[in-house]
């Protein structure tokens, strides 16, 4: 690992974090860098015999996760802000995703009837496995919220609106 790629890795983070616009291109381009950076590393700590090795893969592993977990965060943050544009890519079909549920979300505490212990009344779409059954197209149905949510952003109901 040299002193560059690791000047690119920061170079890349600054314009994803700070540029007005970001692609999905620039997002994942950003996150190969990064897993190039923590796999290339990770092959150094498992080969280094040096009594330091352990502490340096330590933090490092530490930095690693937290500057994914902040960078996935602000992706997240920032394509709710239509500051990201999504091509039809992995992260752009991830982000896309992200975005339904939200909607749906939105949608479930606005215009749904949400009752006992958090489940909503939905209708079927598209069959799919619940608890020791299956729901199938045309079925009403009572579920949790949370995975209303998700099966309306996936297709498989739709939640009854009281509009």
């Amino acid at each position: 690992m040299s002193v560059g790629v690791l000047e690119d890795v920061a170079k890349m983070l600054n314009s994803l974090l700070l540029d007005d616009k970001v692609s999905t291109a620039l997002i994942t381009k950003v996150l190969n860098e990064i897993n190039k950076l923590n796999v290339s590393t990770n092959y150094w700590c498992n080969l280094s015999s040096e009594p330091y090795t352990q502490d340096v893969c330590d933090k490092f592993k530490v930095l690693m996760h937290k500057l994914v977990e902040s960078s996935v965060k602000n992706v997240v943050v920032r394509m709710m802000n239509n500051e990201v544009s999504l091509e039809q890519d992995t992260i752009g079909n991830i982000l896309t995703i992200f975005a339904k549920i939200s909607e749906m979300l939105k949608h479930a505490i606005l215009g749904s009837v949400i009752v006992y212990n958090g489940r909503i009344l939905c209708r079927v779409k598209k069959a799919f496995h619940v608890q020791h059954s299956i729901a199938l197209p045309g079925y009403t149905i009572l579920i949790p919220i949370e995975y209303a949510v998700v099966l309306a952003s996936l297709g498989y109901i739709d939640l009854i609106d009281t509009y």
